[in-house]
């Protein structure tokens, strides 16, 4: 497992429109327990059945091949089960969460969570906040805590 600060800035022609300092985490090929920090992380687990914390700041988090729990902690988390089984929990703040095409555990906690479930038989729980729900409506279950949720699907097709 290795960790290194990355400062990245992304620009178009005429302004800056994000700037950021990471503090990046990467996996191995095996099954790993990675701890984000209190500020902004890059995770990116790679293969095997992962655990990640990604704890405070606005983390970016990617799972990758395997069967992951992924808990975004305190901060507006983007995170991408991406291949496997994941169980996925967006907690404090407005996260997005997009589960991959197996059936998966979609949780968004507290904050208004977007949530994209894909292409399995997905469990999503939207949490407190007004969030966005998006399903392939395939067999998923799904609950929202408020009634300001807005959910969209299709027929699976």
């Amino acid at each position: 497992m290795s960790c290194y600060a990355l400062s990245l800035q992304c620009t178009e022609t005429k302004t800056v429109w994000r700037t950021a300092q990471w503090v990046v985490h990467t996996g191995g090929p095996g099954d790993d327990i990675i701890f984000g920090s209190d500020g902004p992380d890059l995770i990116y687990a790679y293969e095997g059945n992962d655990t990640i914390y990604g704890l405070g700041g606005d983390d970016e988090i990617f799972g990758g091949a395997g069967d992951d729990l992924i808990f975004g902690g305190q901060g507006n988390d983007f995170i991408e089960g991406e291949d496997g089984i994941d169980s996925i929990y967006g907690e404090a703040g407005n996260d997005e969460i997009f589960g991959g095409d197996r059936d998966d555990e979609n949780f968004g906690g507290a904050g208004d969570d977007t949530i994209t479930g894909g292409n399995g038989v997905d469990y999503i729980l939207g949490g407190e906040g007004d969030d966005i729900i998006h399903s392939n409506m395939l067999c998923d279950d799904i609950y929202a805590n408020t009634r300001d949720a807005m959910l969209n699907g299709s027929t699976g097709d």
